[in-house]
């Protein structure tokens, strides 16, 4: 969320203060004239991150650079973790199956933390195809790619998902990420993108998701990177493993 984007660039920042003192010759601050990111109400940070970016200087590419590294860093974890101790646990025979008759098939945790990324990454923030494009017949779900999205599983779609490929997708889309933000333009992050554009285009139903399109609205573009990318990923990948302990395949 806001505040974790909040603590980490003071996290960086105080590592970039530790290398300039660490330094024979004088460093030049690139936070001079730019308030600190601790005074600044959270809708600010991207913008500091395009200042730092356009100043110029060297420290400000190793900020940048030390973003890029973060988040890079947290969803790397989340692709590890998701599949060392998820998909090579749960065999693809169980990922429908919903521990004591009442818990959410893992096949469903996946495409719904799958589908949120993609759609909030690429069509809402960086306005391009969704990874999905290419995935839809491969995982079963060529139309209504809107179901999903909600949290509550929607039990008559769960049948139709390939659960091994549902899986593949979702790390695909999470490398599809990794690749945009190596190099892409973090200048994004602090625009307000058409996020309820998005949503229609996929058809989904405003008087079923009025919440999901209240919820984007107005957000900044580091939302969707920081809470529908990493924060909801980590939300997710905590539920599959406590499922997977449930179905008494715990490693440990």
């Amino acid at each position: 969320d806001a505040a974790h984007v909040v603590r980490s660039l003071r996290r960086a920042r105080s590592l970039s203060r530790r290398r300039s003192a660490a330094c024979v010759h004088p460093v030049h601050s690139t936070f001079q004239g730019i308030q600190p990111f601790g005074q600044r109400s959270p809708q600010c940070c991207a913008r500091s991150i395009r200042q730092l970016c356009d100043s110029g200087s060297e420290t400000a590419y190793d900020h940048a650079m030390e973003l890029r590294s973060w988040i890079t860093a947290d969803l790397t974890s989340l692709s590890n973790r998701l599949e060392s101790g998820v998909l090579k646990i749960i065999p693809p025979e169980r990922m429908t199956e919903r521990v004591d008759d009442g818990g959410i098939a893992p096949v469903y945790a996946l495409w719904h933390a799958a589908r949120h990324q993609d759609l909030a990454v690429n069509a809402v923030l960086r306005g391009t195809d969704q990874v999905l494009t290419t995935w839809g017949e491969r995982v079963g779900a060529t139309e209504d790619t809107w179901r999903g999205l909600a949290e509550a599983e929607d039990l008559d779609l769960v049948p139709h998902l390939a659960p091994r490929a549902v899986a593949d997708y979702y790390l695909a889309v999470i490398e599809e990420t990794l690749r945009w933000v190596a190099d892409g333009d973090l200048g994004v992050l602090d625009e307000i993108p058409d996020s309820a554009a998005a949503l229609r285009q996929i058809g989904t139903p405003t008087d079923q998701f009025d919440w999901l399109y209240s919820m984007w609205e107005g957000q900044p573009g580091y939302f969707f990177l920081a809470w529908e990318a990493i924060g909801h990923g980590y939300t997710h990948l905590g539920e599959l493993v406590t499922v997977r302990n449930r179905m008494g395949l715990s490693p440990f």
